[in-house]
């Protein structure tokens, strides 16, 4: 996030910080890494065609492949949704619902 500080200054506002906190409560109570989750959804959409890891470790790379393993219920879409809906877009700045 220091590479390009102009741009990532967006992402260190407290509302995504809080955002980002609500998904980890998500993933944690599944027992899946916040990446697992991430990508777990990715792979569960009929619009997404492909993903893009950025895997910069071998570790990373190992979370990043058990994703396809890690099943997404409805219970996690319908919990993960309600997250989307209160922080729409928390990069803009806009306040939670």
């Amino acid at each position: 996030m220091n590479m390009f500080p102009g741009y990532t200054a967006r992402y260190n506002m407290p509302i995504v910080k809080e955002a980002i906190d609500e998904y980890k409560k998500i993933a944690n109570f599944h027992g899946l890494s916040l990446t697992q989750m991430a990508l777990s959804w990715c792979y569960t959409r009929p619009f997404v065609a492909s993903t893009i890891i950025g895997a910069s470790t071998v570790d990373q790379l190992h979370e990043n492949l058990q994703a396809t393993n890690c099943p997404l219920t409805e219970d996690m879409a319908r919990e993960i949704y309600q997250v989307f809906l209160k922080y729409r877009d928390p990069t803009k700045g806009g306040a939670s619902v």
